[in-house]
């Protein structure tokens, strides 16, 4: 696979093309919530029901969706700032999609208060 400015070549700029059993199939990046690894395996999620598991470590999914959309929050969650309801400081936490927890690190912190500062 060839890479153009650190991203996989196939990548289309409106969704992340997954592999069923027997199909490939185009989740749109709008639709997608936000994404959760744990024991090998990422969770994707859109609208707060999981609609893929995928084993791919997260840093690799992170470098197939683009960065004004997508946020790492936590070493183990990749978040759509689209989906943001709000983020309490207080309790380093940051909801979306009506009502759903995402965990904020205290690395991930600044770099979550730019991207909200700053998204369009």
């Amino acid at each position: 696979m060839k890479e153009n400015d650190g991203r996989p070549c196939g990548l289309m700029r409106t969704g992340l093309w997954v592999r069923d059993k027997k199909k490939i199939q185009l989740v749109e990046f709008d639709l997608l919530t936000h994404i959760i690894h744990g024991d090998g395996v990422s969770k994707i999620y859109s609208a707060g029901e999981m609609i893929k598991k995928l084993r791919i470590p997260l840093s690799e999914l992170e470098k197939m969706l683009p960065d004004e959309k997508f946020i790492r929050t936590h070493r183990n969650y990749l978040i759509n700032g689209k989906w943001i309801d709000f983020y309490d400081v207080e309790d380093a936490m940051i909801y979306i999609a009506g009502g759903i927890a995402v965990p904020v690190s205290r690395r991930k912190k600044k770099k979550l208060e730019w991207f909200l500062a700053n998204r369009t």
